[in-house]
């Protein structure tokens, strides 16, 4: 199976369009809106992995799932995806729109290879100072 290099959750990203280099904007660690419900940005899940030789002659193809935890309500996902790993580096980026925070707490999104976990991304959500 393909090694993961790296796995965060960020509001953006780009790919420059004539070198193919990945550039991630505004990585979530903690989030402190004004009022709850807080209708979240988009959540752009972006991962990268390392194929082997063995893989990439194979063209193996693999399952990425992701799930999304925020307390108190049932879990997002899982959501796949499969990609085959057909060069050395295979950056994966999914979009994420339209989740509602009600009230402080932690969101984990978990990230799994062939349903094997493989990482986890935490976004503390807290209330402004003073409120």
């Amino acid at each position: 199976m393909p090694e993961l290099e790296y796995f965060v959750v960020a509001e953006s990203h780009s790919i420059d369009r004539d070198t193919g280099a990945l550039s991630i904007f505004n990585i979530f660690s903690e989030l402190r809106p004004e009022e709850f419900p807080f209708p979240f940005p988009m959540l752009m899940m972006i991962s990268s992995w390392v194929s082997s030789d063995d893989e990439i002659a194979r063209q193996d193809n693999v399952q990425v799932g992701i799930r999304i935890r925020v307390p108190g309500k049932p879990d997002e996902g899982p959501f796949h995806t499969n990609f085959t790993c057909g060069t050395r580096f295979q950056n994966l980026v999914l979009g994420y729109e339209g989740l509602a925070i009600d009230a402080p707490g932690m969101i984990e999104v978990e990230l799994f290879l062939n349903n094997e976990h493989k990482a986890r991304h935490r976004i503390y959500v807290e209330t402004r100072e003073g409120d």
